[in-house]
């Protein structure tokens, strides 16, 4: 419904509703022609608000200027160390500077080693050593201690 002001609205609705709070469902309301249900999206009182009724608008405006600069930093932060690939015919909306999204076809990324030899030069061998632990002695050797 649209809103109304006191006078406007039929008596029994009007003694039901008016003084109740945002947010409040009524109980069903008996009427002329059938019942009605009604719920109080806004109630503004009359006179200067307090500030507790008032404190989250204030914020929400005195942010309002700084929020888009502060968002789009953030978003260019996570576009930076996102994995991102375009495909042609598609426009990057929020592209970041210096950030390269160009698709590149998986099936023609070449290996980083081609040949068997640039392979082998980046294998190192890795030697198993025994070190022992200082303080401590073998007696005997080839005898199992299981027996």
């Amino acid at each position: 419904m649209p809103p109304y002001q006191k006078g406007q609205m039929l008596p029994e609705l009007e003694a039901a509703i008016w003084d109740q709070p945002r947010s409040f469902v009524s109980e069903p309301i008996k009427l002329a022609n059938g019942y009605i249900v009604v719920r109080v999206d806004e109630h503004y009182k009359a006179g200067l608000a307090s500030f507790d009724e008032v404190e989250n608008e204030i914020q929400n405006r005195m942010l309002q200027d700084r929020m888009p600069a502060a968002e789009r930093a953030y978003l260019n932060k996570l576009r930076e160390t996102a994995f991102l690939e375009i495909k042609p015919g598609y426009t990057d909306s929020g592209a970041v500077a210096g950030k390269d999204t160009k698709w590149m076809d998986p099936g023609e990324l070449k290996p980083e080693t081609v040949t068997k030899e640039e392979l082998a030069k980046t294998r190192h061998k890795k030697l198993l050593k025994i070190i022992p632990v200082p303080g401590t002695t073998v007696d005997k050797t080839g005898t199992s201690s299981s027996r």
